[in-house]
């Protein structure tokens, strides 16, 4: 969460009584880099933005940590109050945003912890009104995923560490992620000299170690130790062979798993940024910022990790950039470099994470303060439902509270296809609460992806008429004790699973079931109850593609035919009672609840 979140929860109530003229320009404070990176202290001014002055500023995308409170003077009329990041990592975040060759001559920089006045709510509503301003106007938007690190550091000991591993191999970490193989050749050949021609001093103390029986491999040091140790072993100076043979031997191991164990702390090292990356990326104002630097500066957005900063390292070294606009990376990497396969992989999560997210899977599985700032945030965003909020008020009179909320707004927003992934989503887990279609915790992202694939190949038809509100419909209606949201189906095709007989009332579905039938009206199960699996996509003939190549792609049902009363129930595949299902291609709406 960012202070950013927080605050902007509350900006569609603000803006019900305060509504500034957009075009106008107005105040903001910023963060002069170059004398808070000298002095050591935050500095800041307030200037006009959108006046006749152009102003060229970095605004600055992250996440928020917990630390204990630090007040800094920003203006002459309030302090700051920070529990965000650490003071001392934003003034190294500052030295090294004015040695970036790109961002050098920037003065400024806007960070919403130190430029928003907390103690005048009339000013800080007014900016937190503008932000989208603040963010379209900056030179640039630099992601920073982990300036919340003291705040990680300080709770986590397995944070800690890997901040020390990271830390550890800097440098090479730096190189990998900016595609840089002859450096990486360097840093290899450099750390293998650097095993082999240890200085007197360390080999007298490995010596020592050595007579003692210090042959440990349980840690980094002892490895270490006893590679130097036996590599300076003279076999002339040897009267036993066989104890010659095995050091010769133990020293073959060891080279080999000291060179397996530094590429497994490099490949953790790397992991740990790219969870401080995902983890960021899912926010749901960190999408709509993102979003914004899709369309600055070519598509492209820099970033950086405080976790490598160490002294002036990097100095004059530019900042990573993510190409929005070039989501199918040319891999300049050696392939027989160890870590190729690792580079496709962390460069293939940056792009998932941020540019390969379809609509509904941002909505549905980002992190937001408050439910409502999913479509705050995200609906904007899409070509297909930003014209929706048709005011400032739209999605507050929605009056979303919980993730069915959401749901089930969605279900009365979308169009068929996508009110088809949705139901798709939720139909993934078991669901005992009604109503059962948007009662699940979360959705699976592989399903959209995975919808998405196979309509992109277009290798089948999907099973309802696109083009025929109906197919899908969302509803309100009533049934036993129930008095809710209800699901319309109607299928081109579905199938019918037959011959439960009495083996129905036992199975464990059903049983799970059981106070969502009841609260429906439905005390007893009659032969006309069958569970029914919709698939997502049909062909031409009877081929089952409700089978292993689909089965996350098929909406599974459990209900009365002749009584027209269905909820979502996943039947268990690997349950070997269950029978074929039989085809039929019927005209039926099923009443889903």
């Amino acid at each position: 969460m960012t202070l950013t979140d927080i605050w902007r929860s509350n900006i569609y109530e603000i803006s019900k009584w305060f509504k500034p003229n957009e075009k106008e320009p107005f105040n903001i404070v910023l963060v002069d880099i170059q004398k808070t990176a000298e002095e050591n202290r935050v500095c800041c001014e307030e200037v006009e933005l959108l006046g006749g002055l152009l102003v060229d500023y970095i605004a600055l995308s992250y996440r928020w940590g917990e630390l204990d409170e630090q007040f800094v003077p920003a203006t002459d009329d309030y302090y700051a109050q920070i529990t965000s990041f650490h003071l001392d990592d934003f003034y190294r975040l500052c030295r090294r945003m004015l040695n970036e060759p790109d961002l050098k001559e920037i003065k400024y920089v806007w960070v919403d912890a130190i430029c928003i006045d907390q103690g005048d709510d009339h000013r800080k509503k007014a900016i937190i009104y503008r932000m989208t301003d603040i963010y379209l106007n900056a030179t640039y938007i630099v992601a920073v995923p982990d300036l919340h690190k003291e705040s990680l550091i300080t709770v986590s000991n397995s944070d800690k560490r890997m901040y020390e591993q990271v830390q550890n191999n800097r440098w090479y970490i730096y190189h990998f992620i900016h595609e840089n193989i002859e450096d990486l050749y360097r840093l290899d050949d450099d750390w293998r000299y650097m095993l082999n021609n240890p200085s007197d001093d360390t080999r007298q103390a490995y010596n020592m170690k050595i007579r003692r029986g210090r042959f440990l491999l349980d840690s980094e040091e002892k490895e270490i130790e006893a590679w130097d140790i036996l590599s300076k072993e003279d076999p002339k100076d040897k009267d036993d062979h066989n104890q010659q043979e095995w050091i010769t031997k133990y020293k073959t191991i060891t080279e080999k798993l000291l060179e397996e164990n530094r590429q497994e702390r490099i490949r953790d090292a790397i992991h740990h940024l790219q969870d401080l990356f995902r983890d960021w990326a899912n926010r749901a104002w960190v999408i709509s910022e993102y979003s914004i630097a899709k369309e600055k500066n070519d598509g492209e957005m820099k970033y950086w990790f405080i976790h490598l900063d160490k002294e002036d390292d990097f100095y004059g070294k530019p900042f990573f950039t993510l190409d929005f606009h070039q989501p199918h990376e040319s891999y300049s990497y050696d392939r027989f470099h160890w870590c190729f396969d690792y580079f496709k992989q962390y460069h293939n999560m940056m792009i998932e994470s941020t540019v390969k997210r379809p609509f509904l899977e941002m909505i549905l599985n980002s992190r937001a303060t408050k439910n409502e700032d999913r479509f705050h945030a995200i609906l904007p965003l899409s070509p297909k439902y930003h014209k929706i909020k048709t005011s400032k008020d739209t999605i507050s009179r929605w009056h979303i509270s919980n993730m069915k909320s959401v749901k089930l707004k969605l279900y009365e927003i979308l169009d068929t296809e996508d009110k088809l992934q949705l139901l798709l989503s939720c139909a993934r887990e078991s669901h005992t609460l009604l109503p059962t279609f948007a009662s699940t915790s979360n959705s699976c992202p592989d399903t959209f992806r995975l919808f998405a694939s196979v309509v992109s190949f277009r290798l089948m038809m999907i099973n309802f008429d696109l083009s025929d509100p109906s197919a899908i419909h969302f509803g309100f209606s009533h049934c036993g004790n129930y008095r809710g949201p209800c699901l319309h189906l109607r299928p081109i095709k579905y199938y019918v699973h037959e011959h439960f007989g009495s083996l129905l009332q036992d199975r464990d579905e059903v049983k799970r079931y059981s106070r969502v039938i009841k609260e429906l009206g439905i005390e007893t199960l009659d032969a006309s109850f069958k569970f029914v699996t919709i698939s997502s996509f049909c062909s031409n003939d009877e081929v089952d593609i409700t089978g292993a190549s689909y089965k996350d792609l098929v909406i599974p049902l459990f209900g009365s035919m002749d009584k027209n009363v269905w909820i979502v129930c996943p039947l268990d595949r690997q349950d070997k009672r269950r029978p074929r299902w039989s085809h039929y291609n019927k005209d039926y709406v099923f009443r889903v609840y």
